[in-house]
Protein backbone atom coordinates (compact mmCIF):
# COMPACT_ATOMS: atom_id res chain seq x y z
CA UNK A 1 0.00 0.00 0.00
CA UNK A 2 1.35 3.44 -0.74
CA UNK A 3 1.83 5.77 2.18
CA UNK A 4 1.87 9.48 1.39
CA UNK A 5 1.89 12.12 4.10
CA UNK A 6 0.79 15.46 2.71
CA UNK A 7 0.11 17.67 5.72
CA UNK A 8 1.26 17.38 9.31
CA UNK A 9 0.29 19.77 12.09
CA UNK A 10 1.34 19.22 15.70
CA UNK A 11 -0.76 20.93 18.38
CA UNK A 12 -1.44 20.04 22.00
CA UNK A 13 0.43 16.74 21.61
CA UNK A 14 -1.99 15.67 18.85
CA UNK A 15 -0.87 14.86 15.31
CA UNK A 16 -3.22 15.69 12.46
CA UNK A 17 -2.23 13.94 9.24
CA UNK A 18 -3.69 13.85 5.74
CA UNK A 19 -2.72 10.66 3.98
CA UNK A 20 -3.62 9.05 0.65
CA UNK A 21 -2.77 5.45 1.52
CA UNK A 22 -5.50 2.82 1.33
CA UNK A 23 -6.01 2.35 5.05
CA UNK A 24 -8.93 0.90 6.92
CA UNK A 25 -11.95 1.74 9.04
CA UNK A 26 -11.34 0.58 12.59
CA UNK A 27 -14.17 -1.69 13.75
CA UNK A 28 -17.38 -0.53 12.05
CA UNK A 29 -19.43 -2.94 9.96
CA UNK A 30 -19.62 -4.23 6.41
CA UNK A 31 -21.62 -1.85 4.21
CA UNK A 32 -24.61 -3.03 2.18
CA UNK A 33 -24.13 -3.19 -1.62
CA UNK A 34 -23.49 0.41 -2.73
CA UNK A 35 -22.92 0.77 -6.48
CA UNK A 36 -21.94 4.47 -6.28
CA UNK A 37 -19.14 3.85 -3.75
CA UNK A 38 -16.06 3.30 -5.93
CA UNK A 39 -12.38 2.70 -5.40
CA UNK A 40 -9.87 5.27 -6.67
CA UNK A 41 -6.66 3.81 -8.12
CA UNK A 42 -3.64 6.08 -8.60
CA UNK A 43 -0.59 4.87 -10.50
CA UNK A 44 -1.99 1.34 -10.50
CA UNK A 45 -2.19 1.26 -6.68
CA UNK A 46 -5.40 1.14 -4.62
CA UNK A 47 -5.56 4.63 -3.17
CA UNK A 48 -8.82 5.98 -1.79
CA UNK A 49 -12.61 5.85 -1.89
CA UNK A 50 -14.73 7.85 -4.33
CA UNK A 51 -18.40 8.74 -4.74
CA UNK A 52 -20.19 8.57 -8.11
CA UNK A 53 -22.36 11.71 -8.29
CA UNK A 54 -23.29 11.23 -11.96
CA UNK A 55 -22.46 8.98 -14.91
CA UNK A 56 -19.48 11.24 -15.70
CA UNK A 57 -18.06 12.44 -12.37
CA UNK A 58 -16.53 10.91 -9.24
CA UNK A 59 -16.14 12.91 -6.05
CA UNK A 60 -13.10 12.28 -3.85
CA UNK A 61 -10.40 14.03 -1.79
CA UNK A 62 -7.84 16.13 -3.66
CA UNK A 63 -4.82 14.63 -1.91
CA UNK A 64 -5.79 11.20 -3.29
CA UNK A 65 -5.06 12.20 -6.88
CA UNK A 66 -2.54 15.06 -6.96
CA UNK A 67 0.66 13.08 -7.59
CA UNK A 68 0.39 13.36 -11.38
CA UNK A 69 0.13 9.57 -11.80
CA UNK A 70 -2.55 7.95 -13.94
CA UNK A 71 -5.90 7.70 -12.14
CA UNK A 72 -8.63 5.12 -12.74
CA UNK A 73 -11.90 4.37 -10.96
CA UNK A 74 -13.04 0.83 -10.13
CA UNK A 75 -16.79 0.14 -10.01
CA UNK A 76 -17.90 -3.12 -8.37
CA UNK A 77 -20.11 -5.57 -10.23
CA UNK A 78 -23.85 -5.31 -9.55
CA UNK A 79 -23.27 -3.12 -6.52
CA UNK A 80 -21.22 -5.75 -4.71
CA UNK A 81 -18.96 -4.59 -1.90
CA UNK A 82 -16.10 -6.73 -3.14
CA UNK A 83 -13.49 -5.75 -5.72
CA UNK A 84 -11.43 -8.80 -6.79
CA UNK A 85 -8.68 -8.32 -9.38
CA UNK A 86 -10.83 -9.08 -12.43
CA UNK A 87 -14.23 -8.09 -11.07
CA UNK A 88 -16.10 -4.92 -11.93
CA UNK A 89 -15.25 -2.15 -14.37
CA UNK A 90 -12.25 0.17 -14.44
CA UNK A 91 -12.71 3.59 -16.08
CA UNK A 92 -9.90 6.07 -16.74
CA UNK A 93 -9.98 9.67 -15.51
CA UNK A 94 -8.91 12.87 -17.31
CA UNK A 95 -8.57 16.59 -16.47
CA UNK A 96 -9.10 16.34 -12.70
CA UNK A 97 -10.87 19.41 -11.27
CA UNK A 98 -9.75 21.05 -8.01
CA UNK A 99 -11.20 24.05 -6.18
CA UNK A 100 -7.71 25.30 -5.23
CA UNK A 101 -4.63 24.19 -3.32
CA UNK A 102 -6.25 24.93 0.04
CA UNK A 103 -9.29 22.67 -0.28
CA UNK A 104 -9.26 18.89 -0.23
CA UNK A 105 -12.02 18.24 -2.77
CA UNK A 106 -11.67 16.89 -6.31
CA UNK A 107 -14.06 15.91 -9.09
CA UNK A 108 -12.81 13.21 -11.44
CA UNK A 109 -14.22 13.40 -15.00
CA UNK A 110 -14.39 9.94 -16.57
CA UNK A 111 -13.04 9.31 -20.07
CA UNK A 112 -16.33 7.58 -20.83
CA UNK A 113 -19.62 7.70 -18.96
CA UNK A 114 -20.53 4.83 -16.65
CA UNK A 115 -24.30 4.93 -16.00
CA UNK A 116 -25.72 3.55 -12.75
CA UNK A 117 -29.29 3.01 -11.62
CA UNK A 118 -28.78 5.70 -8.97
CA UNK A 119 -26.08 8.04 -7.66
CA UNK A 120 -25.07 9.51 -4.34
CA UNK A 121 -27.17 12.52 -3.39
CA UNK A 122 -25.10 15.56 -2.37
CA UNK A 123 -26.38 18.21 0.04
CA UNK A 124 -25.24 21.80 -0.46
CA UNK A 125 -27.35 23.09 2.41
CA UNK A 126 -26.12 21.08 5.40
CA UNK A 127 -25.14 23.34 8.30
CA UNK A 128 -23.06 21.41 10.84
CA UNK A 129 -24.55 21.11 14.30
CA UNK A 130 -22.79 19.52 17.24
CA UNK A 131 -24.37 16.16 17.99
CA UNK A 132 -25.55 15.45 14.42
CA UNK A 133 -25.09 11.77 13.61
CA UNK A 134 -23.99 10.35 10.30
CA UNK A 135 -22.28 7.49 8.51
CA UNK A 136 -18.81 7.35 6.97
CA UNK A 137 -17.85 4.74 4.37
CA UNK A 138 -14.51 3.62 2.98
CA UNK A 139 -12.66 0.90 1.07
CA UNK A 140 -9.44 -0.68 2.26
CA UNK A 141 -8.15 -3.30 4.70
CA UNK A 142 -10.24 -3.60 7.85
CA UNK A 143 -8.81 -3.65 11.38
CA UNK A 144 -5.19 -4.08 10.29
CA UNK A 145 -5.94 -6.92 7.84
CA UNK A 146 -3.70 -6.16 4.85
CA UNK A 147 -5.20 -7.13 1.49
CA UNK A 148 -2.62 -7.56 -1.33
CA UNK A 149 -3.07 -5.48 -4.46
CA UNK A 150 -5.63 -7.05 -6.81
CA UNK A 151 -7.51 -8.96 -4.12
CA UNK A 152 -10.88 -8.43 -2.51
CA UNK A 153 -11.25 -5.19 -0.55
CA UNK A 154 -14.59 -4.80 1.27
CA UNK A 155 -16.46 -1.55 1.82
CA UNK A 156 -16.96 -0.76 5.51
CA UNK A 157 -18.97 1.89 7.32
CA UNK A 158 -19.07 3.43 10.79
CA UNK A 159 -21.39 5.77 12.67
CA UNK A 160 -20.03 9.24 13.49
CA UNK A 161 -21.15 12.20 15.63
CA UNK A 162 -20.34 15.78 14.55
CA UNK A 163 -18.25 17.66 17.12
CA UNK A 164 -17.48 21.09 15.68
CA UNK A 165 -16.53 22.81 12.45
CA UNK A 166 -13.52 25.13 12.25
CA UNK A 167 -13.03 26.69 8.84
CA UNK A 168 -12.73 24.05 6.09
CA UNK A 169 -12.75 21.10 8.50
CA UNK A 170 -15.77 19.30 9.93
CA UNK A 171 -14.81 17.15 12.90
CA UNK A 172 -16.75 14.03 13.77
CA UNK A 173 -16.27 11.68 16.69
CA UNK A 174 -16.11 7.92 16.22
CA UNK A 175 -19.11 5.97 17.52
CA UNK A 176 -19.18 2.40 16.14
CA UNK A 177 -15.86 2.69 14.33
CA UNK A 178 -13.33 5.21 13.07
CA UNK A 179 -11.11 6.03 10.10
CA UNK A 180 -7.41 5.76 9.50
CA UNK A 181 -5.45 7.61 6.79
CA UNK A 182 -6.65 6.48 3.39
CA UNK A 183 -10.38 6.04 3.79
CA UNK A 184 -9.95 9.49 2.29
CA UNK A 185 -12.47 10.54 -0.33
CA UNK A 186 -15.20 8.41 1.21
CA UNK A 187 -18.50 10.09 2.10
CA UNK A 188 -19.87 11.46 5.34
CA UNK A 189 -23.61 10.85 4.99
CA UNK A 190 -26.09 12.81 7.11
CA UNK A 191 -29.82 12.76 6.38
CA UNK A 192 -29.23 10.30 3.50
CA UNK A 193 -27.04 12.82 1.67
CA UNK A 194 -23.30 13.23 1.26
CA UNK A 195 -22.23 16.37 3.16
CA UNK A 196 -18.44 15.95 3.07
CA UNK A 197 -15.57 13.64 2.12
CA UNK A 198 -13.08 12.16 4.52
CA UNK A 199 -9.82 14.10 4.35
CA UNK A 200 -7.68 13.00 7.28
CA UNK A 201 -7.54 11.90 10.86
CA UNK A 202 -6.41 12.97 14.29
CA UNK A 203 -3.93 10.72 16.03
CA UNK A 204 -3.67 10.90 19.80
CA UNK A 205 -0.02 10.09 20.43
CA UNK A 206 -0.85 8.96 23.96
CA UNK A 207 -2.89 6.09 22.46
CA UNK A 208 -0.22 4.74 20.13
CA UNK A 209 -1.72 6.19 16.97
CA UNK A 210 -5.30 4.98 17.40
CA UNK A 211 -7.74 7.16 15.47
CA UNK A 212 -9.81 9.18 17.91
CA UNK A 213 -11.58 11.53 15.48
CA UNK A 214 -12.32 11.37 11.79
CA UNK A 215 -11.53 14.65 10.09
CA UNK A 216 -14.21 15.41 7.50
CA UNK A 217 -13.05 18.36 5.45
CA UNK A 218 -14.68 20.92 3.17
CA UNK A 219 -18.45 21.13 3.35
CA UNK A 220 -19.87 21.34 -0.13
CA UNK A 221 -22.29 24.06 0.93
CA UNK A 222 -19.32 26.46 0.84
CA UNK A 223 -18.48 25.50 -2.76
CA UNK A 224 -21.81 25.01 -4.49
CA UNK A 225 -21.05 27.35 -7.40
CA UNK A 226 -17.71 25.65 -8.14
CA UNK A 227 -19.26 22.20 -7.93
CA UNK A 228 -22.12 23.06 -10.29
CA UNK A 229 -19.81 24.81 -12.77
CA UNK A 230 -17.60 21.71 -13.07
CA UNK A 231 -20.54 19.33 -13.42
CA UNK A 232 -21.89 21.38 -16.35
CA UNK A 233 -18.68 20.94 -18.38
Amino acid sequence: MKNKLFYTVIACAVLLSFNASAAYIMRGELSPPTAWAVQVIEGGVKSCTGVAVSAKYILTARHCVNSGAEVTVHYSTLGSNNLPANDGVKVAVKNIAFIDNDHDIALLPLVKEHPLASYAQVSFDYDANQGDTGLMMGYGPHDNVIYPQGTTTPLYQAKMTVQNQPRNILWANADTGSCNPGDSGGPLIIGNKVVAVTSGMEIDTSKFGRCGYAAIRDQFSDHKSWFNAVLKK
